[in-house]
């Protein structure tokens, strides 16, 4: 990347938003994963770093109620909702009209075309023979972000249960993907 290329990478989005100013104009563009595929790779990173406390933990209903888990930590960070606060209904509205005005959604279950349209966005064109590579980079860190729990299973309910408005607002993404893709004809 070459400065003028004006790329600016963060999981602070809020730095971001801040620089974005009458100035300096742009979006933020993130890939959004389901809420409890994200739960399940955190625990299994929380796992690895912490053996003893959260390692005891045996099953994903445990988690779901344990002091552990992030429970709605799409809505809380993107409506700035400090972790001694529950987020609400209203907070779920703020992360919405952020996500609607000030990012390109991407979703992990379409890595391959929310990528297109980042580069696409930035003008970024990928030499020929970078084209094969950058698939099946894309395809094996995809699978790799899928978590194997079962939808309906008792693990996926009580993670669902536990993160309800990240729920609603992975599927307000998922619309957004599809409303935005007029952007990118």
């Amino acid at each position: 990347l070459k400065p003028e290329d004006g790329v600016v990478l963060t999981p602070d989005i809020w730095n971001a938003i801040d620089y974005l100013d009458g100035i300096n104009h742009g979006r933020l563009f993130a890939l959004f994963l389901h809420p409890v595929h994200r739960a399940v790779r955190m625990l299994a990173q929380q796992k690895e770093e912490d053996p003893i406390g959260i390692g005891r933990l045996g099953t994903l209903e445990e988690y779901a109620r344990s002091k552990y888990l992030e429970a709605n930590w799409m809505v809380r960070h993107l409506a700035g909702v400090p972790k001694s606060d529950t987020p609400n209904a209203n907070d779920l509205a703020v992360a919405k009209e952020v996500m609607r005005t000030k990012f390109i959604v991407g979703m992990v279950p379409y890595k391959d075309g929310s990528l297109k349209r980042i580069e696409e966005y930035l003008g970024w064109v990928y030499p020929k023979g970078g084209v094969n590579c950058r698939q099946r980079a894309i395809a094996d860190a995809t699978a790799a972000e899928m978590s194997n729990v079962k939808e309906g299973s008792p693990g996926w309910v009580a993670l669902a249960k536990a993160n309800d408005l990240d729920i609603k607002l992975y599927e307000y993404a998922n619309h957004l993907f599809f409303a935005q893709k007029d952007m990118f004809v």
